[in-house]
């Protein structure tokens, strides 16, 4: 009965530790690739989530907008959404985020330029605002997903110019 119980438990936990995992599961910010990744939820173009960037002298200020919290994210600066070649490095000093340079839990995205590439670093809430410092690039947009939860969904993100 106890081992019953139990299974039941972990059975219950299982969406929770596969629907967020440490990165994002790929390095384009096209709705397919995402959806396919896990329990994302659905496309949901309506989520009030803003990206901009914001030069400044020697970077770029890039900030996510939203209301309450989300689980997941992936950026990257390029000429567009489906560019093979990301541009810049962004500079990360939070523990929830990271760039996908390969690791035991990490996507692979080197291929697309290192660094280049950010994605969450944990499964746990995210709170909006959130702000991340892009160094070295000009003349592209900032592409992203956000992931809200898997009941409300996820939304593609874009910037103007950089």
């Amino acid at each position: 009965m106890q081992s019953t119980v139990l299974a039941l438990v972990l059975l219950a936990l299982l969406p929770f530790t596969t629907s967020y995992p440490t990165s994002a599961g790929t390095c384009i910010a096209s709705p397919d690739p995402i959806a396919a990744v896990g329990a994302m939820g659905p496309l949901a173009p309506t989520l009030p989530i803003t990206l901009t960037a914001t030069r400044t002298n020697t970077s770029t200020i890039v900030t996510l907008n939203g209301t309450g919290t989300f689980m997941g994210v992936l950026l990257y600066a390029a000429p567009t959404i489906d560019a093979q070649q990301h541009v810049g490095t962004w500079k990360v000093d939070n523990a929830l985020y990271k760039t996908l340079d390969g690791g035991t839990e990490t996507l692979d995205c080197t291929g697309f330029g290192r660094n280049s590439t950010l994605s969450h670093a944990s499964p746990a809430q995210k709170k909006f605002p959130v702000e991340f410092t892009l160094e070295g690039a000009a003349g592209v947009m900032v592409w992203g997903v956000v992931v809200v939860s898997g009941e409300v969904g996820f939304r593609e993100v874009e910037s103007g110019g950089v």
